[in-house]
């Protein structure tokens, strides 16, 4: 499912999809470079993208730009093992908590707003 924005992304871009959640403004895109572009026009609090597989999670601008990583715990473009890696978003408290499900327990917690 893709929303259209009243920003002229989709035509830049591609189909992208974007939610309020929480009173977040939330966007998601498939490939990393896209999903900094949408990061950087400070029109959503979190960009997700996924691509490359590999965590990350920085600050562009006022924009959160997460990549969860594979919850598979495989890089397919390296064709290897690396470590399994998820993000949960808390919309109560604002926070993006990452996770290695091997430690059962989270090892990044990033505030919002």
């Amino acid at each position: 499912m893709c929303i259209r924005d009243r920003v002229d992304f989709e035509n830049l871009f591609g189909d992208y999809e974007k939610r309020d959640v929480g009173g977040l403004r939330i966007a998601m895109h498939h490939f990393d470079n896209i999903a900094e572009i949408l990061a950087r026009s400070s029109v959503y609090d979190i960009v997700f993208y996924g691509h490359n597989h590999i965590y990350n999670i920085e600050r562009k601008e006022n924009t959160i730009l997460a990549n969860p990583g594979t919850v598979m715990g495989y890089d397919p473009s390296k064709k290897r093992d690396i470590p399994a890696t998820y993000i949960v978003l808390d919309t109560i408290t604002n926070t993006l908590t990452s996770y290695l499900p091997e430690l059962v327990k989270p090892f990044e917690v990033v505030k919002i707003n």
